[in-house]
């Protein structure tokens, strides 16, 4: 059976943990009864490797049968081979099903011989810190972060390399300090002070998600099935079950930045991280993109002019009020991070706006190579945004051109619903979002059942601080079920911000419970088989005409019937089964037909969620069933009756 989805109508979903409660309960053991809680996560972590353990005694066990029954000890050193032939084998076996493919670590790498104050400071937190294992490798990346990579050797349970990422916008955006801090953070897992406990977990948690996502990003074959159930349920367990160890371990690596630059330094840098990267993205990157309105090539250099940025620019930014936002955020317990007032409170300071420096990390610790490797990555920046600038820049011209063209027709009379939503929209795009706001406010107005007008008006007016927005969301949930998460990920945020969490955690169950919906609707649209009951589909004519004469181009297909499988969740979402039978010669393998339902699902257009299956044997239960149908025939056209 050649199966293929194709999914035209996507909407937003909340991710949401399903071992969300278990976390909770969990948390609350971990404070309560710290050493029953340890317990319990120790011998859960040991079950992982002790099942794979298994494993390789049982292809051991099985090589060894198969070995004596090929009668290796009756040769000259036969009793040796007997024993190393199944033990090779079967670890040869166990490293190919456990192999983790490593995404490659990218930045610009660094040499002490070019920065040696930087790598001065890496060798002085780690001899401070009581760190054996080594930094294999120091990048230079575009990123306000720091970021300690573990990169698998052998395999995920195996030895490890470090590679330690920091960008260059940290750089510039930090003092000596308070960077260290951040550092003495990142090598505080490596400490073998806590390995035991919480930095062990760490890297074994790092380890299973390793393999969970190499299972899902690449597949797996026969062999490897087995493996991959075990993993997707052990594995986001495991992760839930440690999650309170790990926020232990967070703090931990917290009290490693005080051990190294002091509370008041450590502090600082935890409210810089957060304030300043909150000024890049909503006040640094949206000036410069914004220069694409005007200029068709983009030339300038944000990297080189980001340090005055964070100093001089940030100082005009509402520090206190975002300072107030971010103290007012907490965390739920499927977050392995502690808010920012928890982790302020661990380390028993007093939140406050960091202090002014003269000189930024970036300059002590780059020195001369500062100029180069600023000039570096504002060209890897220019060649990777060129294309999406000058798209911008046509965008923003036909944007413009648009405009004219309703605004024109407004002065001349009534316009309708889309339009005067079209207009608003463009208005938006073009940077006057007060403008934009009054105009979907408008459109309430005359139509109150208009979701993506409500959506956007509360959109807007939240972002202003203007709480007359969560009644515009209530009334885009009211009127679209599509719009309930967005809308609930919106209030909640803004309430959070305004301190008032009560209300704001009545959000986050609406969605969650959404969420759940969601996901039931998802469970039963993710295939089509046989026991699945087909009925008629709903196309109308036009859109019918459209469909045949897209397959007509296609010479290989004999037949086509369309249908639509029966679905309990929001059967208003109709998901549609295209049947292809193609022509007898000249004979094909499987494989070919594979491809065909690929180039079918890229390059046809269906009017929604749809699934394309060119038949075989294995599915000629679901022809017969299609024939059952009145309309299901559609190719060649006018061809309806039971082919």
């Amino acid at each position: 059976m050649i199966l293929f989805q194709m999914n035209n109508s996507a909407s937003p979903k909340l991710h949401l943990d399903a071992y969300a409660d278990l976390a909770a309960r969990l948390e609350v053991e971990a404070s309560e009864q710290p050493l029953r809680y340890h317990a319990k996560v120790m011998a859960l972590a040991a079950l992982g490797p002790l099942l794979l353990l298994m494993l390789l005694l049982v292809l051991f066990a099985g090589l060894f049968w198969l070995a004596q029954l090929a009668g290796i000890a009756e040769y000259p050193g036969g009793l040796v081979w007997q024993w190393l032939l199944p033990l090779g084998l079967s670890l040869y076996l166990a490293h190919l099903l456990l192999w983790v493919e490593s995404s490659p670590v990218t930045g610009i790498a660094l040499t002490e011989q070019d920065v040696p104050e930087l790598f001065r400071l890496i060798r002085k937190l780690r001899r401070k810190l009581k760190i054996r294992s080594a930094v294999h490798q120091v990048l230079l990346t575009d990123q306000f972060q720091a970021k300690l990579v573990c990169q698998p050797i052998y395999g995920p349970f195996g030895p490890q390399r470090y590679a330690l990422q920091i960008g260059l916008p940290l750089l510039q955006g930090l003092s000596t300090k308070q960077l260290a801090a951040v550092l003495a953070h990142e090598l505080g897992h490596m400490a073998h002070g806590h390995r035991i406990s919480a930095n062990w977990i760490f890297f074994l948690r790092q380890a299973w998600e390793q393999v969970h996502h190499s299972l899902q990003k690449n597949g797996y074959p026969w062999a490897k099935q087995w493996l991959a159930v075990f993993v997707a349920r052990y594995e986001p367990y495991f992760s839930a079950y440690t999650r309170a160890l790990a926020r232990q371990q967070e703090f931990l690596a917290d009290q490693a930045a005080v051990r190294v630059a002091g509370k008041e330094d450590a502090a600082d840098a935890l409210v810089a991280l957060q304030l300043k990267a909150r000024f890049l993205q909503q006040c640094f990157w949206p000036r410069l993109m914004q220069q694409a309105t005007e200029q068709p090539t983009p030339n300038a250099t944000p990297y080189s002019q980001m340090r005055l940025a964070l100093s001089l620019g940030f100082a005009e930014a509402p520090g206190e009020q975002w300072l107030e936002q971010a103290l007012a955020k907490n965390h739920h317990s499927n977050e392995s991070h502690a808010s920012l007032r928890e982790r302020l409170e661990q380390l028993g300071c007093f939140p406050r706006l960091p202090k002014p420096f003269r000189l930024s990390a970036a300059q002590v610790l780059l020195g001369p190579q500062l100029q180069s490797l600023s000039q570096q990555l504002d060209q890897a920046w220019l060649r990777q945004i060129r294309p999406e600038w000058q798209q911008r820049h046509q965008q923003i011209r036909d944007t413009r051109q648009q405009l004219q063209q309703l605004e024109q027709q407004l002065q001349t009379g009534r316009i309708s619903l889309d339009d005067a939503f079209r207009r608003a929209r463009l208005t938006e795009e073009l940077g006057d979002g007060a403008a934009a706001c009054e105009q979907y406010r408008q459109i309430v107005a005359q139509h109150p059942e208009h979701a993506p007008s409500c959506f956007a008006a509360g959109r807007l007016l939240l972002a202003a601080g203007n709480p007359a927005g969560l009644e515009m969301l209530e009334n885009a949930m009211r009127y679209d079920n599509k719009a309930i998460i967005p809308c609930c990920r919106l209030a909640y945020d803004f309430l959070q911000q305004q301190h008032r969490s009560v209300e704001a955690e009545s959000y986050y169950q609406i969605a969650c419970e959404r969420a759940a919906l969601e996901d039931q609707a998802l469970a039963e649209r993710i295939s089509v088989n046989v026991g699945d009951t087909l009925i008629t589909h709903d196309l109308r004519p036009a859109q019918l005409a459209h469909l045949q004469a897209q397959l007509s181009h296609y010479p290989d297909i004999r037949r086509a019937w369309l249908t639509r499988k029966q679905v309990q969740h929001f059967a208003d979402r109709s998901l549609y089964v295209l049947l292809i039978e193609r022509k007898r010669w000249p004979l094909r393998s499987s494989a070919d037909d594979k491809r065909f339902a690929r180039q079918l699902v890229d390059t046809l257009e269906m009017p929604g969620q749809s699934f394309v299956q060119v038949l075989d044997k294995s599915s000629l239960e679901l022809k017969k069933r299609a024939r059952q149908l009145g309309n299901a025939a559609i190719y060649p056209a006018g061809n309806h009756k039971s082919a």
